[in-house]
Protein backbone atom coordinates (compact mmCIF):
# COMPACT_ATOMS: atom_id res chain seq x y z
CA UNK A 1 0.00 0.00 0.00
CA UNK A 2 1.47 3.63 -0.97
CA UNK A 3 0.29 4.65 2.53
CA UNK A 4 2.65 2.34 4.25
CA UNK A 5 5.24 3.20 1.07
CA UNK A 6 7.85 5.91 2.92
CA UNK A 7 10.89 5.21 5.07
CA UNK A 8 10.49 7.14 8.03
CA UNK A 9 13.65 9.29 7.95
CA UNK A 10 12.67 12.97 7.80
CA UNK A 11 14.73 14.51 4.92
CA UNK A 12 17.37 16.47 6.59
CA UNK A 13 15.57 19.97 4.39
CA UNK A 14 12.75 19.77 7.23
CA UNK A 15 15.34 18.98 10.24
CA UNK A 16 16.78 21.46 9.29
CA UNK A 17 13.96 24.23 9.26
CA UNK A 18 12.81 22.76 13.12
CA UNK A 19 12.41 24.79 15.79
CA UNK A 20 13.56 23.74 18.97
CA UNK A 21 11.34 21.06 20.45
CA UNK A 22 9.78 21.28 17.47
CA UNK A 23 8.95 17.73 15.79
CA UNK A 24 7.55 16.24 12.45
CA UNK A 25 4.57 14.46 12.56
CA UNK A 26 3.95 13.54 8.88
CA UNK A 27 5.50 14.97 5.72
CA UNK A 28 5.86 14.10 1.96
CA UNK A 29 6.92 15.09 -1.54
CA UNK A 30 4.71 18.08 -3.19
CA UNK A 31 5.64 18.93 -6.56
CA UNK A 32 8.21 20.87 -6.20
CA UNK A 33 9.66 20.23 -2.41
CA UNK A 34 8.24 18.99 0.75
CA UNK A 35 5.54 19.43 3.22
CA UNK A 36 5.06 18.72 6.83
CA UNK A 37 2.45 19.02 9.32
CA UNK A 38 4.35 19.29 12.69
CA UNK A 39 3.56 19.99 16.40
CA UNK A 40 3.36 24.02 15.87
CA UNK A 41 2.00 23.70 12.44
CA UNK A 42 3.05 23.08 8.62
CA UNK A 43 5.73 23.37 6.68
CA UNK A 44 7.02 23.43 3.68
CA UNK A 45 9.79 24.06 1.19
CA UNK A 46 10.77 24.17 -1.87
CA UNK A 47 13.58 25.61 -4.57
CA UNK A 48 12.77 29.11 -3.74
CA UNK A 49 11.70 29.36 -0.08
CA UNK A 50 10.39 27.95 3.05
CA UNK A 51 7.29 28.27 4.69
CA UNK A 52 5.96 28.08 8.70
CA UNK A 53 2.08 28.28 9.05
CA UNK A 54 1.16 28.16 12.59
CA UNK A 55 -1.99 26.16 13.48
CA UNK A 56 -3.57 29.24 15.18
CA UNK A 57 -3.40 30.72 11.38
CA UNK A 58 -5.15 27.79 9.67
CA UNK A 59 -9.25 27.73 9.61
CA UNK A 60 -9.71 24.49 7.38
CA UNK A 61 -8.15 22.01 5.11
CA UNK A 62 -9.21 19.92 2.07
CA UNK A 63 -8.04 16.88 0.83
CA UNK A 64 -8.55 15.96 -2.59
CA UNK A 65 -6.11 14.12 -4.22
CA UNK A 66 -3.73 15.09 -5.19
CA UNK A 67 -4.56 18.34 -4.02
CA UNK A 68 -4.09 19.70 -0.92
CA UNK A 69 -5.28 22.80 0.27
CA UNK A 70 -5.47 25.21 3.13
CA UNK A 71 -7.08 28.35 4.48
CA UNK A 72 -5.11 30.60 6.24
CA UNK A 73 -6.17 33.89 8.46
CA UNK A 74 -6.72 36.47 8.86
CA UNK A 75 -7.47 36.81 5.07
CA UNK A 76 -9.09 33.33 3.95
CA UNK A 77 -5.92 33.08 1.69
CA UNK A 78 -6.13 29.56 0.06
CA UNK A 79 -2.78 28.05 -0.25
CA UNK A 80 -2.23 24.83 -2.14
CA UNK A 81 -0.03 21.53 -2.87
CA UNK A 82 -0.16 19.00 -5.28
CA UNK A 83 0.84 15.42 -3.93
CA UNK A 84 0.64 12.13 -4.89
CA UNK A 85 2.00 10.22 -2.38
CA UNK A 86 0.43 11.69 0.60
CA UNK A 87 1.01 8.76 3.34
CA UNK A 88 -0.44 10.44 6.42
CA UNK A 89 -0.30 14.08 5.44
CA UNK A 90 -3.72 15.10 5.25
CA UNK A 91 -5.01 12.81 8.57
CA UNK A 92 -2.50 14.62 10.38
CA UNK A 93 -3.08 18.28 9.10
CA UNK A 94 -6.93 17.62 9.63
CA UNK A 95 -6.82 16.55 12.95
CA UNK A 96 -4.44 19.60 13.75
CA UNK A 97 -6.96 22.48 12.05
CA UNK A 98 -9.96 20.34 13.54
CA UNK A 99 -8.64 20.33 16.86
CA UNK A 100 -7.61 24.37 16.65
CA UNK A 101 -11.37 25.42 15.35
CA UNK A 102 -13.66 25.75 18.11
CA UNK A 103 -16.78 27.50 16.24
CA UNK A 104 -17.27 28.06 12.56
CA UNK A 105 -20.65 29.74 11.86
CA UNK A 106 -21.65 31.93 8.90
CA UNK A 107 -24.75 34.49 9.44
CA UNK A 108 -26.32 36.60 6.95
CA UNK A 109 -27.24 40.20 7.04
CA UNK A 110 -29.47 41.22 4.18
CA UNK A 111 -27.74 39.49 1.84
CA UNK A 112 -24.01 40.23 3.41
CA UNK A 113 -22.50 36.90 4.33
CA UNK A 114 -19.95 36.90 7.25
CA UNK A 115 -18.11 33.91 8.86
CA UNK A 116 -17.12 33.79 12.62
CA UNK A 117 -14.67 31.67 13.82
CA UNK A 118 -13.47 31.13 16.87
CA UNK A 119 -9.63 28.92 16.68
CA UNK A 120 -7.57 28.34 19.72
CA UNK A 121 -4.64 30.68 20.17
CA UNK A 122 -1.50 30.55 22.14
CA UNK A 123 -3.74 33.06 24.63
CA UNK A 124 -6.88 31.80 24.53
CA UNK A 125 -9.66 31.65 21.92
CA UNK A 126 -9.10 34.25 19.11
CA UNK A 127 -12.10 35.33 17.33
CA UNK A 128 -12.28 36.18 13.36
CA UNK A 129 -15.05 37.80 11.20
CA UNK A 130 -14.81 37.33 7.59
CA UNK A 131 -17.08 39.54 5.62
CA UNK A 132 -18.17 38.28 2.35
CA UNK A 133 -18.60 42.36 1.55
CA UNK A 134 -15.62 43.99 3.26
CA UNK A 135 -17.65 47.65 2.54
CA UNK A 136 -19.99 46.41 4.00
CA UNK A 137 -18.40 45.47 7.17
CA UNK A 138 -16.46 48.81 7.16
CA UNK A 139 -19.91 50.95 7.35
CA UNK A 140 -21.69 51.73 10.72
CA UNK A 141 -24.58 49.49 10.34
CA UNK A 142 -22.53 46.22 9.11
CA UNK A 143 -19.63 46.88 11.41
CA UNK A 144 -22.65 47.41 14.01
CA UNK A 145 -24.51 44.05 13.10
CA UNK A 146 -21.39 42.21 12.74
CA UNK A 147 -20.83 43.26 16.82
CA UNK A 148 -23.68 42.33 18.09
CA UNK A 149 -23.73 38.86 16.31
CA UNK A 150 -20.43 38.29 17.38
CA UNK A 151 -21.21 39.27 20.92
CA UNK A 152 -24.44 37.15 21.13
CA UNK A 153 -22.36 34.15 20.14
CA UNK A 154 -19.74 34.62 22.82
CA UNK A 155 -22.74 35.13 24.84
CA UNK A 156 -24.40 31.97 24.08
CA UNK A 157 -21.47 29.81 23.27
CA UNK A 158 -19.59 31.12 26.58
CA UNK A 159 -16.49 31.60 24.48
Amino acid sequence: MAIFKRSSSIPVQLTELLERRERVLAWSEHQGGLIAATTLGILSTDAHESKRIPWTQTLSAKWEAPLLTVAVAPDLATLGWMISEPGQLPVAIRDRVTNGVVVDRIRTFNEHEVRFIAHRAAHGIEWLTIAQDPDWAASPIGASSIESELAQLRSTLGI
